[in-house]
């Protein structure tokens, strides 16, 4: 029982640490398949580094909302939405020729992808004591940008082996299949006032 009380926070923290490092790769994928996409919608380099720009204008813009509804809903409900958000907005990308549907589909997974950072650290603050929130949140960074670090070159050789379309719908069902374990797995501390002793210290 004591075991389960130590190790069952970290399980918490594992789920949306994991989104956080997946999405660095849904957020690098575009760059991956550049003239691919210069192809399908006929546009330039600045069309493109406006479709670029539109992941951020999500990302930023959604920053303070998304923080409180984390407040208000806890981690499960807005950590699995958004991992929604991030599959919807990649199934967008690769069924649309509407370039303006495009540009939604980049502001759509900056959107989602808000809460990588934003729900792991709020899980930490849950399940684990204030002494360790500092250090929990460099793991975080240090686990999380692993997928920003080394997820691109392993991405490169799946799109050259099996099209940039089949790729990117794995990436929609890996997505989905992690939001569905957040729906049934993440949950918060019973009781929201507990003391140091019942957190992870």
């Amino acid at each position: 029982m004591q075991l389960q009380k130590k190790v069952f926070p970290w399980l918490m923290w594992l789920l949306p640490l994991t989104f956080f490092a997946f999405q660095f790769i849904l957020r690098l994928f575009p760059a991956l398949i550049k003239e691919e996409l210069f192809e399908k919608f006929a546009i330039d380099a600045t069309a493109f580094g406006t479709f670029a720009a539109m992941y951020y204008l999500g990302y930023a813009g959604m920053q303070i909302p998304i923080a409180m509804l984390l407040d208000k809903w806890g981690p499960r409900w807005v950590v699995g939405l958004s991992i929604v958000t991030c599959a919807f907005a990649c199934w967008l990308l690769m069924t649309t020729s509407f370039w303006p549907l495009a540009l939604l589909s980049r502001f759509l997974l900056g959107v989602g992808s808000v809460v990588g950072f934003l729900g792991a650290s709020k899980v930490i603050s849950q399940w684990f004591s204030s002494e360790r929130y500092g250090r929990m949140v460099g793991l975080t960074f240090s686990f999380g940008l692993i997928g920003a670090l080394y997820g691109g070159r392993p991405v490169s050789m799946m799109i050259d082996n099996m099209g940039w379309r089949s790729v990117l719908s794995l990436f929609i069902g890996l997505s989905l299949s992690l939001a569905l374990l957040v729906f049934i797995f993440l949950k918060q501390p019973k009781n929201q006032t507990q003391s140091k002793e019942e957190k992870v210290s």
